[in-house]
């Protein structure tokens, strides 16, 4: 990726404050990337990727956005583009799902050549033959060990503190029927509250979060095994579970 210089221009307006700075990319405006001012002492980001944040200068709400991480660009290169028309094609979310990786990590392999593909309307395209062969070779392309997780967050009282956190491997396929099952009854109403899944990096940002604000003791923010929260509300089908909850 290229070195991405950023630059601010004040947003032209013949009313009076809110006043705003628009920020440019070697040249070019960032979509949705600006600072607005509130008052005197409260200058609001919007930025890619960011949350809405209030600073007390405009020199600090400026550093913030020029520390925030570069932004992809749009004509992402392809280095082994398909050959054949009719070759199959898979989204970069399916691939992502077939080799357990982010869409983000899967645009990177499309990149650098690791994986065939195409670009079209904007959206990766990958060749499902090269996807095939990157998994017989079973070399590892996404998160391993504990980053590989999936961790669902149920709210019991829709989406008020405190919540229960239970983790699940996405490599065992009992634990994912079980937490899709799960899932699935929220959505359908059979069990109260709500849900969201989260990977480790969110799911831990969560937890320490909670922490801050609750305390260390905080029970409910040390995630327990899928199984057991499944357990209190229907039968698991999982009987060979090797989940152990996280250690604090």
């Amino acid at each position: 990726m290229s070195r991405q210089i950023r630059t601010w221009h004040e947003h032209d307006t013949d009313e009076e404050p809110p006043r705003r700075w628009d920020v440019h990319i070697n040249g070019k405006a960032v979509p949705g990337g600006y600072i607005i001012q509130k008052s005197d002492d409260a200058f609001e980001i919007h930025y890619p990727h960011l949350e809405p944040k209030t600073f007390a200068s405009l020199d600090e709400a400026k550093r913030r956005i020029e520390l925030a991480p570069p932004i992809m660009r749009g004509d992402l290169a392809v280095a082994h583009p398909v050959a054949d028309d009719d070759t199959e094609l898979l989204s970069a979310e399916e691939a992502g799902e077939l080799l357990g990786a982010s869409r983000y990590r899967i645009n990177a392999m499309v990149a650098n050549g690791v994986l065939a593909g195409k670009r079209s309307g904007g959206k990766t395209f990958v060749s499902r033959e090269s996807v095939e062969a990157r998994i017989a070779h079973q070399e590892p392309v996404g998160p391993i060990g504990k980053f590989a997780h999936t961790f669902i967050c149920y709210y019991p009282d829709s989406g008020a503190t405190p919540w229960i956190m239970a983790e699940v491997d996405p490599h065992d396929s009992c634990q994912l029927d079980d937490a899709k099952r799960f899932l699935q009854s929220i959505a359908d109403g059979e069990i109260p509250g709500q849900a969201d899944a989260f990977d480790y990096r969110r799911a831990m940002a969560l937890r320490a979060k909670a922490r801050r604000e609750h305390g260390e003791t905080a029970d409910f923010t040390d995630p327990i095994p899928i199984k057991e929260l499944i357990a209190r509300f229907q039968p698991p089908t999982c009987t060979d579970s090797h989940l152990t909850p996280m250690q604090a």
